[in-house]
């Protein structure tokens, strides 16, 4: 015989059958003790525990005489194959009885405190009284303060049907699905700002069979912290990491490729830390090319492809010479594409539109770009890409022919330059004009004697910088020099004065033309018989006399104005004292009469 809550059965039962209104008793076999599932779960599997209904059942969340379930998730908080252990952290007393349901006067009695469940945020207990009655129509409620809901959010209420899928609202229901706390933001918007980046440093819990059985042990050991994709390890967490409580201690990765430089070079970074913004907290050894490229690197952003140089320095975004996806960041690869449907001012300007076309790369060894239009003739009429040096090498060379070529160069077949380039340099007239007597000025051999050319104080010297000014500095004295074309390297030496470049404006995606504050001098004075025509633009001093025989514009020449043209190469230049403040066309066809109305 056995005896459940209180009576005693036989183990076959008991026979009752009325026979010749005589009550007849046959007893069974041998008799056994009865068990936790012939009351709370299956006896035909020996499986404990309590077979689930649900809230949103209607009348069949009552007890089910078929199956024996009734309102509650039991089956989702205990185990395949729980023991009346697993059952005491919610309803304490591990030493139940089978007689515990008269003993305990048939009510249901839930832990004061859920063990193993409680913090030092509060008491972990589910919403009704220690003890509460068994009802036809059970009314259940919520847990709150529990570590296996992670503490900050009430539960949903006890008979809420189990969650079907692991997405961002289900697991919400614990903790946030896409954390803020620490580094979670910068991670996880760069991972694509879903859920899906969890995995890359967790276990893939929604890929798991039972998804949400990782929250069985929250508040027992540290985070878990696996990663996915590439080896490396997280060490050094505590337990402590529910909100609002104080102590946490965070760990840091160690030999993790996302923080190396891509060659094996690794940084530690703690997970709570800030001061990991920029490329060079994991490329701290970046070759000096890309200082000379990137003047923000320690606050570089991968994938950027905007312009921020300045006068001092360049600097590029990441996305001018690598991939702009993320994704591709951390892929295993050191990536170069000068792709230009990626946009940006500068990028949107180079010659492929394809990402492995127009650089030819040895990792490590030898980088050179040929489609990047940062070295381009920059000549938008007839554009021509050149070969970069060499991103492991040192230039040697006149870096300013490197992409431009020497001017005049209007007839080089590597770096043509435009035609009107040409007819401005050096100076007004400078190889063709009349000395008053017989012939013509010479170049500059002497203060004291009148020059052609050599000599700012008589006649400007037209370089790159009086047009423009904004990308060229003006030499102090006037003298900027080119020491390497065929023409002007009979009488400049190597020793001439390297142009300082103003960066903001040299590669900035356009050609500006803004000229110097400068009143420009000529020594092609026209006769004074015919000056009083140009009198409105030009003061004389005396008519070629000696070297302090020049006109001088009246106008500062920054006062002119350059309108750019519908197309490359039709730009206009108006009231500028070198065509005698006549309208001239960047492209035309110029004779005498395109500036002079009297010779």
């Amino acid at each position: 015989m056995e005896k459940r809550h209180g009576v005693v059965i036989s183990k076959t039962g008991l026979i009752i059958g009325l026979l010749s209104l005589s009550l007849v008793a046959i007893t069974g076999n041998a008799q056994a003790a009865i068990q936790c599932y012939d009351c709370h779960g299956d006896r035909t599997t020996g499986i404990l525990k309590p077979k689930d209904s649900y809230s949103d059942m209607g009348a069949s969340n009552l007890r089910n005489s078929t199956t024996g379930a009734f309102l509650g998730d039991h089956e989702t908080h205990l185990g395949a194959a729980p023991t009346a252990n697993d059952c005491v952290k919610c309803h304490n007393n591990q030493n139940y009885t089978t007689g515990h349901a008269a003993l305990g006067n048939f009510k249901i009695q839930v832990n004061p405190a859920l063990n193993n469940f409680s913090t030092s945020l509060g008491r972990a207990r589910y919403g009704k009284p220690i003890f509460f009655n068994q009802t036809s129509v059970p009314q259940t409620a919520s847990c709150s303060n529990v570590n296996c809901h992670f503490v900050s959010k009430p539960t949903d209420q006890w008979g809420t049907r189990p969650y079907a899928t692991a997405d961002a609202t289900t697991c919400s229901k614990c903790h946030d699905a896409i954390p803020t706390s620490n580094a979670h933001t910068k991670h996880i918007t760069y991972l694509g700002g879903t859920t899906g980046a969890c995995s890359r440093c967790h276990n893939n819990y929604p890929a798991a069979i039972k998804p949400f059985q990782h929250a069985t042990s929250a508040g027992r050991r540290p985070i878990s912290v696996t990663f996915s994709t590439y080896s490396g390890s997280y060490s050094g967490g505590n337990t402590l990491f529910f909100p609002g409580q104080t102590g946490r201690v965070v760990g840091s990765c160690s030999n993790v490729y996302c923080h190396s430089n891509g060659r094996k070079i690794y940084t530690s970074p703690q997970w709570s830390s800030t001061n990991t913004a920029g490329c060079t907290f994991c490329h701290p050894n970046l070759s000096a090319t890309h200082l000379k490229h990137v003047a923000t690197i320690a606050t570089a952003t991968y994938g950027n492809t905007a312009n921020n140089t300045t006068d001092a320095a360049y600097d590029f975004g990441c996305g001018n010479c690598h991939p702009i996806n993320p994704a591709n960041h951390i892929n295993g690869y050191i990536e170069l594409t000068l792709n230009n449907t990626h946009g940006g001012p500068l990028k949107s300007k180079n010659n492929v539109a394809v990402d492995n076309a127009g650089y030819k790369q040895n990792v490590g060894v030898s980088v050179t770009c040929s489609a990047a239009y940062c070295h381009s003739t920059g000549f938008t009429a007839n554009l021509t890409f050149v070969t970069s040096p060499d991103w492991y090498g040192t230039y040697t060379g006149d870096r300013c022919a490197m992409c431009h070529g020497n001017s005049p160069n209007s007839d080089s077949v590597n770096r043509p330059g435009s035609p009107a380039h040409n007819a401005h340099a050096v100076g007004i007239h400078y190889d063709d004009i009349y000395n008053g007597v017989s012939g013509k000025y010479g170049y500059y051999s002497s203060a004291t004697k009148p020059s052609a050319h050599g000599d700012p104080n008589q006649a400007t010297i037209i370089s790159c910088d009086i047009c423009h000014s904004n990308t060229v500095a003006t030499d102090p004295a006037g003298k900027n020099a080119n020491d390497k074309n065929s023409i002007c390297v009979t009488c400049h030496s190597a020793k001439s004065r390297v142009p300082t470049i103003k960066r903001a404006a040299h590669v900035n995606g356009s050609v500006d033309v803004i000229f110097a504050a400068v009143n420009v001098r000529s020594k092609a004075q026209i006769r004074d018989a015919s000056f009083s025509s140009y009198s409105a633009v030009w003061a004389r001093t005396t008519y070629k006399v000696d070297s302090g025989s020049y006109d001088t514009a009246k106008k500062s020449l920054n006062q002119a104005t350059f309108t750019i043209g519908a197309s490359a190469g039709q730009g206009t230049c108006a009231t500028v004292s070198c065509h005698n403040g006549y309208t001239v066309k960047w492209n035309d066809t110029v004779n005498c009469n395109s500036c002079h109305s009297r010779l």
